[in-house]
């Protein structure tokens, strides 16, 4: 089996945690894997099915397979460390030539008896031995002296499962997620992993905190997959009953849609596909057409803004008009003052300073300012259209950005 194993990106990591029957479909989430490693060394564990049409007996096979090999370390590979495939031939330093195959328990092993002898007996019964995982260890120190035969390029089949033996101990576990910070998922209890083979990709959530699960593997058709996030790049639509964009929001992200009672709801919006949107996220959701929600909201009386996660929940802005520094909040028009009062610099300084303090960029203070000022769905609202000194382009200029 030929595996891949890297960091998750930012948008693969929505995909480790149960979606809805929509997005399962269309990603061809298989089902998902839970585990946990108890006192640190065990190892309990259950599947639920998603898509189960899709849980083939090869697919439950190369599972297995992919899990024993971040419990006990690669399985099945020859001393050159080239995985080893089913009919492959293997050459030991003995001499012997012996084809493997996949046996009824799952696990890869060959023939033991001479297939001379079966041949001129057509009664014999035939045996077969694991290539690893037997008592004596024979098997295993079989395959640590044997290669591939008239393999061809080795670094194809090459072992790239490079992170170890994660899931065989809790403190092995945690000393790889604390190595990786740029697999963290942005806090102290998940981390993430993409396992990928020719046909299926396995993402995984770990966290090496005691009491909590450890693994969460959820499976899916690579191709499916790969296929529905490319989609989902374009981005998620906003646009009036007469189909004229408003704005536009990444996948997974967040809106606000208010009513004229005073009712505010804060709403996940999930990409479908470029007509199609799933608002609320999880078991509790909708999906509507995109022109079929402008109107339900415009019958209503509502209006929608996005909330991007892209932004800050608060920056600091400078208000000229009365020479004082202000808090603004994502999704809300105008600004709270403050009395703070920088020394040796300006309020316009001391803004810049507390900006960048608190990891706000000039793109997404000038985007969170403007969005205060004319409005979250304006495109002066959105950080992805300024530079990185904060000043919007020339395409996106409509209004000054000043109180």
């Amino acid at each position: 089996m030929n595996m891949e194993i890297r960091g998750l990106s930012a948008e693969e990591r929505k995909y480790t945690y149960t979606q809805s029957t929509q997005i399962a479909a269309q990603t061809g989430c298989i089902g998902h894997l839970r585990a946990d490693l108890g006192g640190g060394e065990e190892f309990y564990s259950s599947w639920d099915d998603h898509v189960a049409d899709l849980k083939t007996p090869e697919f439950k096979c190369e599972l297995d397979e992919i899990i024993n090999t971040l419990r006990f370390g690669p399985m099945y590979v020859d001393k050159n460390n080239c995985i080893i495939q089913d009919h492959d031939k293997l050459r030991y330093d003995d001499g012997t030539l012996e084809e493997v195959f996949t046996l009824e328990d799952g696990s890869k092993g060959y023939s033991i008896t001479n297939p001379d002898y079966l041949k001129d007996h057509p009664g014999a019964e035939e045996k077969y031995v694991s290539l690893i995982g037997s008592d004596s260890g024979i098997g295993l120190c079989k395959v640590n002296h044997a290669a591939i035969e008239g393999l061809e390029n080795p670094e194809e089949r090459r072992n790239t499962a490079s992170c170890g033996t994660i899931l065989s101990k809790r403190s092995l576990l945690a000393r790889f997620c604390y190595a990786h910070p740029e697999s963290s998922f942005g806090n102290d209890r998940e981390w993430g992993l993409r396992v990928n083979t020719p046909q299926y990709s396995y993402l995984m959530r770990l966290n090496p905190n005691r009491g909590e699960y450890s693994l969460y593997c959820y499976c899916y058709r690579r191709d499916w997959l790969d296929h529905h996030l490319e989609k989902a790049r374009r981005g998620i639509r906003f646009i009036t009953p007469n189909y004229e964009e408003k704005f536009r929001i990444p996948d997974g992200d967040q809106i606000r849609i208010s009513y004229p009672d005073g009712d505010i709801r804060d709403r996940t919006v999930r990409y479908i596909d470029d007509y199609h949107v799933e608002i609320g996220g999880g078991f509790d959701s909708n999906l509507y057409h995109i022109c079929e929600l402008a109107e339900i909201l415009e019958q209503n009386g509502g209006t929608v803004i996005p909330l991007r996660s892209s932004l800050p929940e608060r920056c600091f802005v400078y208000v000229e008009s009365t020479d004082e520094i202000g808090i603004v909040t994502r999704g809300e028009m105008g600004y709270t003052p403050t009395k703070m009062k920088p020394e040796g610099v300006s309020k316009r300084k001391g803004v810049e300073y507390l900006n960048d303090a608190q990891g706000t960029t000039p793109a997404q203070a000038a985007a969170m300012n403007a969005g205060s000022l004319f409005g979250w769905d304006t495109k002066a609202a959105d950080p992805a259209n300024y530079n990185e000194a904060g000043v919007l382009q020339k395409e996106q200029r409509s209004r000054g950005a000043e109180r």
